[in-house]
């Protein structure tokens, strides 16, 4: 972003964004260009985005617009995002040809890919798409239905033979695990009084590194583990529930099949 300032003009705010990939390019940009109208009020004035292509794979869009602070253009072009906002008519079009050779240059150490990010959720055998995660069942006696016992639930795994469930939830965003362990404390009580917040170890959850706590038995005997982990801008929480500690331990190389398989897109 540069900010250009001459005695007498409003300022000029240029900015050049990069994505990974042109669908999140587009996203941006409508939303960007959303923020834009919403700050400028009664003062927005514009005929709308012009495109060529088809949004947003193989799209050019462009965004003219005027606010409180002058005239702006948009443009949406391939992964990129390039802004002028609130110059003179005049400085905007001197100004624009040259923001359009602004060369973007992809560090070398990133080497994310979306296509192999998506082939790895195609692998699983359950998929939430909207929160872009995946898991796969031990065996298949394993039975997974969507949802489960709190709204945040993606799914739910249960081994009726064994009588073992795994509910699975994921929150949109990365929190530290050690605090919300503790935090989580006198809610979670109400189920199990003996839950103090102190993990026992630590388990994999897919990439991610999770902590293992023990729940003890509630009223019914039921015994329980939470595990949680936070990574790839999400919090995954792991109520794991069976007859008793040893049916847990006794079934614990499955579970630990079942953390090792979550994916995320990130």
């Amino acid at each position: 972003m540069w900010v250009l300032k001459k005695e007498g003009t409003p300022l000029v705010v240029v900015e050049a964004w990069a994505f990974d990939t042109q669908a999140d390019a587009w996203e941006a940009g409508e939303m960007l260009g959303q923020a834009a109208q919403k700050a400028a009020g009664r003062d927005w004035t514009s005929a709308g985005w012009s495109t060529s292509g088809t949004a947003p794979v193989g799209a050019t869009s462009t965004l003219d617009y005027v606010n409180q602070h002058g005239a702006s253009r948009m443009l949406v072009r391939d992964t990129h995002v390039l802004r002028v906002d609130g110059a003179p008519v005049d400085v905007l079009e001197a100004l624009w040809p040259v923001v359009l050779e602004t060369r973007f240059t992809k560090d070398p150490r990133d080497t994310w890919d979306p296509a192999a990010e998506n082939a790895a959720l195609e692998t699983a055998g359950f998929v939430d798409a909207q929160q872009g995660v995946g898991l796969t069942a031990p065996s298949k006696a394993w039975v997974v239905t969507p949802g489960g016992a709190n709204p945040r639930a993606i799914a739910t795994l249960v081994e009726p033979e064994k009588r073992i469930e795994v509910v699975v939830t994921v929150i949109g965003r990365e929190m530290p695990v050690p605090m919300v362990a503790l935090a989580a404390v006198p809610e979670v009580q109400k189920r199990f009084p003996d839950y103090d917040g102190e993990p026992t170890g630590e388990v994999p959850v897919g990439e991610y590194e999770g902590l293992l706590l023990p729940l003890g038995a509630d009223k019914d005997g039921i015994y329980g583990e939470l595990v949680l982990a936070s990574g790839a801008g999400r919090f995954f929480s792991l109520t794991i529930t069976g007859p008793s500690k040893e049916a847990l331990d006794a079934a614990r190389e499955e579970i630990d099949a079942l953390l090792a398989s979550i994916v995320a897109r990130e």
